[in-house]
């Protein structure tokens, strides 16, 4: 017998064991402060549930506002976590994404706002705004040939309707989300959207 339990008294070291799905109660008082494991079951479930509901009604509210859920969804290897965390992305790389689309305009440095404009062309595309992605192939194909007349009608479209798809994620997605500035991992989110390309 252990020297430390020698000099114990003998109801010192008396225990009762429960299994996991059993509560013992000594005192009756103490009832409503138990929670049983089916309670919490009930609870993961409930929120499962939320969770699905949420997602249904994220993904409704692209389809109304004209987004290719189905297609992004493809893209996103049918994984919805991962096509809002691309939706996400999209959203924190916008300020500096318009801002180096805007500088090599005004730069008329059309070998990099190629590379711009193709990097938002397939962004886009990744994450459903068909549109988006099809006015950015228009300036890419515009950069290629150094049309300057193309470039110059199409680039205020393709900014406005840019802010305009940025302006809806807000509403559906919500606005709390960071800046790419403070987001340690934005070469490897900017590579993860054009992989699709």
């Amino acid at each position: 017998e252990n020297a430390l339990v020698s000099y114990l008294p003998e109801d010192s070291y008396s225990f009762d064991f429960v299994s996991p799905e059993e509560t013992l109660i000594k005192d009756s008082s103490q009832n409503s402060n138990i929670i049983s494991n089916d309670k919490f079951e009930d609870l993961d479930a409930m929120k499962d549930s939320s969770d699905a509901s949420t997602e249904s009604e994220m993904l409704s509210k692209l389809r109304e506002n004209g987004f290719n859920v189905d297609a992004a969804l493809k893209y996103s290897i049918d994984d919805v976590d991962f096509y809002k965390e691309l939706i996400e992305t999209f959203m924190q790389s916008e300020p500096e994404m318009r801002e180096e689309i805007q500088n090599k305009y005004s730069e008329k440095d059309w070998k990099e706002y190629k590379v711009h404009v193709h990097a938002l062309k397939s962004a886009s595309r990744t994450i459903g705004a068909d549109k988006l992605s099809e006015m950015a192939l228009e300036q890419e194909n515009a950069s290629k040939n150094q049309d300057e007349a193309l470039i110059d009608a199409g680039l205020t479209p393709l900014l406005e309707e840019y802010k305009n798809i940025i302006s809806i994620l807000k509403d559906i997605v919500g606005t709390n989300i960071a800046s790419m500035d403070d987001i340690e991992t934005e070469d490897d989110d900017m590579e993860m959207l054009e992989f699709y390309d």
